[in-house]
């Protein structure tokens, strides 16, 4: 009997060999399956930190889009003068000091600008900036003048948001163009009106700080939030370069940031973008200067220019869903040549 029962049992060898490979078994069955959980847990990091910055981008592009504030953006949106007065300066002032310079953040991006200009135009293509239709309505001198060929220089064009509204509803109007990015040039290309109108459009890259304007003779000019990504340093050297291509008689339309605008506030209360006296540099690492009405005016009528007329622009714009207010300040300026 008990050399039956020993035949039909199992060596307890065997018995210890079978419950260790099925316990290994198990292990590689739990390490396989933690190996699927982590690959899925990677796969939803990685989509939720794509959703982030997707959304951290549609962030930049909703702040950027303001930049100009000339109407809202959604319906829920309103826009209202308002006028800007002592206690605003004063609550502004007290943010802005509370921001110190950043001086070697400055020169080490400074050498790379046009890079940033391109990264910039390469993500943000020629959606970023509305065309400006309101020009033509602030800017009348260009509509009442019937003579028979017109020239514009536009400096900073970008894509062409500035003079391709213009060319649509000036037949008479012939346009010299340039843009820092390469890039953006190229795109200002692409418009449908190029290709009809091409024989009127004179569109090329320039470096405005580092090389001469060749387009000698015109008759209007338009620099609209192109000397406020140049560092204040340069800004003489530029408005005398352009003193020298714009006839007598001539009219520039300038627009750009003022000081104390809610851009240069969040910029400031951010406590790391600023890089000088009222300079800024954004994510992308572009810049962003805020003018003084005064100053401003200063440079131009030492270079030649007079002033036709100059306005401190104050727009507040309310997000009555988010119950949000954002005070805007440009200046627009209209300088003659002398």
């Amino acid at each position: 009997m008990e050399s039956k029962d020993n035949c039909n049992s199992k060596p307890k060898d065997e018995d210890e060999k079978i419950i260790k490979d099925n316990n290994e078994n198990k292990i590689l069955i739990d390490n396989n399956d933690n190996k699927e959980d982590i690959k899925n847990n990677i796969k939803k990091e990685e989509q939720n930190n794509n959703n982030k910055k997707e959304k951290e981008k549609e962030n930049n592009i909703e702040e950027e889009v303001y930049e100009e504030g000339h109407y809202p953006k959604k319906e829920y949106e309103y826009v209202h003068d308002f006028e800007w007065n002592e206690t605003f300066e004063k609550e502004a002032q007290e943010i802005i000091n509370s921001n110190p310079d950043n001086v070697e953040s400055l020169e080490e991006f400074m050498d790379i600008q046009s890079k940033n200009w391109e990264k910039f135009y390469k993500f943000n293509k020629t959606n970023f900036f509305k065309d400006r239709h309101y020009i033509l309505e602030e800017f009348n001198e260009l509509k009442e003048d019937k003579r028979e060929k017109i020239t514009l220089l536009d400096m900073g064009c970008g894509v062409g948001n500035s003079f391709y509204p213009l060319l649509y509803r000036l037949p008479n109007l012939y346009v010299n163009a340039f843009d820092f990015s390469k890039r953006a040039v190229n795109m200002a290309k692409t418009h449908p009106i190029y290709e009809k109108e091409k024989h009127r459009i004179n569109l090329y890259d320039l470096d405005l700080v580092k090389d001469d304007i060749p387009n000698k003779n015109n008759d209007y000019g338009i620099l609209m939030f192109v000397l406020s990504a140049i560092k204040p340093e340069e800004h003489e050297k530029v408005i005398e370069k352009i003193s020298k291509v714009i006839d007598k008689g001539g009219i520039l339309y300038f627009r750009d940031y003022a000081r104390y605008d809610m851009a240069q506030l969040r910029f400031a209360s951010r406590k790391k973008n600023k890089v000088g006296e009222n300079l800024y540099m954004r994510k992308d690492k572009t810049l962003s200067f805020f003018f003084d009405k005064n100053e401003i005016e200063k440079l131009f009528i030492k270079y030649g220019f007079s002033i036709v007329n100059s306005n401190l622009i104050c727009r507040l714009i309310e997000n009555r869903k988010e119950n949000k207010k954002m005070h805007r300040l440009w200046l627009q300026i209209k300088f003659k040549k002398e």
